[in-house]
């Protein structure tokens, strides 16, 4: 059973119509995807705060996100600590945009998500930008790995990225 259910972002919204997906403090590229891959990506919001985007099973992690260098907590307790100093500045950044019941929600939709991590925190890989290095403040990609073989995905934080239409490919 897939931990981290969502719900299908419209096929016509930038996030499924490929894109590429920075960090929205450091502007660091996260991810992108290719043509190819954007006439099938089934992207989803979790918890109203988090993108689960599909990654190809028939390449390691790294090789489809390049820019990222793994990161490795050395347990729960430490992995909490940079998820509240991160989520701390993204609550500051939806406030000031949206307003103070948007960064509530939004602290709602990830303290749901981040009780779900931990409960499965053993599936799960970390990486952060080549930037950002360990520093607990910044943003961290997510990679969840799923029993019986299912392909894994990439959560990333919907108001810690910007996301972009990327350039259609040259024929």
């Amino acid at each position: 059973m897939d931990p981290f259910m969502g719900e299908a972002i419209p096929a016509n919204s930038v996030a499924t119509n490929g894109a590429s997906f920075h960090d929205s403090f450091s502007s660091e590229l996260l991810f992108s995807t290719t043509a190819a891959e954007r006439e099938n990506l089934a992207v989803e919001l979790v918890d109203a705060v988090v993108y689960k985007i599909p990654l190809r099973s028939d390449a390691p992690v790294i090789v489809q996100m390049p820019t990222l260098v793994q990161r490795d907590f050395a347990d729960k307790k430490e992995f909490v600590l940079a998820a509240k100093i991160y989520l701390k500045r993204l609550r500051q950044r939806v406030a000031g945009d949206h307003g103070l019941e948007s960064a509530k929600a939004f602290m709602a939709g990830a303290n749901t998500f981040v009780q779900r991590a931990l409960q499965h925190f053993d599936d799960l890989e970390f990486y952060a930008g080549r930037d950002s290095g360990v520093n607990p403040g910044e943003a961290v990609a997510i990679i969840c790995h799923y029993l019986g073989g299912i392909q894994p995905r990439l959560l990333l934080w919907v108001d810690g990225c910007t996301v972009a239409a990327t350039e259609p490919e040259p024929e």
